[in-house]
């Protein structure tokens, strides 16, 4: 009875002892089974457990190893296929899809490839957010990229291409079921960055920034509920100043009901005889409040729809000689 309850822990310990030393399950078993008989009555016992380690009973072990497997294999090929995600060499397709979580050793390569994409991700959303709308505070244009390339839109996107069901991570095993959907879908949306970094690496900046302006800067994304007002009237008087205009002045533009139980005022903000904001609301200050919340976002918010980015220059075509002296 003393040696039957490690008996009953022993499938357990010789997995768990594997899974950290890298070491065959089987063989791992025998060393504790050695080590529990080691005090046994018998000699015949005794001295089995006295034996050199016996290494005729090694099986497959339970580690991965960083090689994809032919079913791996199968997948990235349909998955390159389907998604784009096609590489000039094939190993840099399973660096990216495979996560530094997975029981293969350390992968620098994946995180390397992270890194960049999400780089690479950022500059392009970033200089186009930022040349979109240019006079958006810096906080505000923060609050959008990550509205664009923030967690969540990284794993809807990495769903949308099918990632989780290709990646290799360290749900890749038995205990897939144990492991939440939101940890697979925030996996999904690093390896989704690791897939950019190596688009960026293999195919150059001009596809990279393409697949983003296709896949993310395509989304829709409410802007006015990035850009936070804080004493939206004194601010209105500083940009006001700023621009040279003159000071705001409220003016009761159309009212209905002011007797009534639900009054209606309609108040406009005029910078001189421009008129810059207006608002409505059952009170005059709540329609002022308003009107200037709205000449603040129409001030926030101007849009340049034809816009021209860093990134469109082409090297090459740059020059500093004058169009007369290359022509002479």
């Amino acid at each position: 009875m003393a040696i039957r309850r490690p008996f009953l822990q022993l499938q357990k310990l010789a997995t768990r002892r594997s899974s950290a030393n890298s070491l065959p399950y089987t063989e791992v078993t025998v060393v504790i089974m050695r080590t529990l008989l080691l005090g046994s009555r018998t000699r015949v016992v005794r001295a089995w457990c006295q034996q050199a380690p016996c290494t005729t009973l090694r099986t497959r072990p339970i580690s991965y190893t960083s090689t994809p497997s032919p079913q791996d294999l199968a997948k990235q090929s349909a998955f390159s296929a389907r998604t784009g995600f096609q590489f000039s060499d094939n190993k840099l397709l399973n660096e990216a899809l495979t996560h530094k979580s997975f029981p293969s050793g350390p992968n620098s390569a994946f995180s390397r490839l992270q890194y960049l994409g999400g780089k690479v991700l950022g500059l392009y959303v970033t200089e186009h957010v930022y040349m979109r709308f240019p006079e958006l505070p810096a906080e505000s244009v923060n609050s959008v990229v990550n509205a664009y390339i923030g967690d969540k839109a990284l794993a809807s996107l990495g769903k949308h291409f099918g990632i989780p069901t290709v990646m290799r991570w360290k749900g890749t095993n038995e205990e897939t079921s144990q492991i939440s959907a939101n940890g697979e879908a925030l996996v999904a949306g690093k390896v989704l960055q690791a897939l950019i970094g190596a688009l960026y690496q293999d195919k150059g900046a001009k596809i990279a920034r393409q697949f983003v302006h296709a896949h993310f800067l395509s989304r829709s994304v409410d802007i006015e509920s990035h850009l936070k007002l804080l004493n939206p009237k004194r601010l209105l008087v500083q940009i006001t100043k700023a621009k040279g205009q003159v000071r705001p002045v409220s003016r009761l533009v159309k009212e209905s009901g002011r007797q009534s139980s639900s009054p209606v005022f309609i108040v406009g903000i005029y910078s001189g005889v421009e008129k810059i904001g207006e608002g409505h609301g059952s009170s005059m200050e709540m329609a002022e409040t308003r009107a200037v919340r709205d000449a603040l976002q129409k001030h926030y918010l101007q849009e340049v729809r034809d816009i021209k980015l860093p990134s469109d220059l082409d090297e090459g075509s740059i020059t500093f000689f004058d169009k007369d002296a290359t022509n002479a």
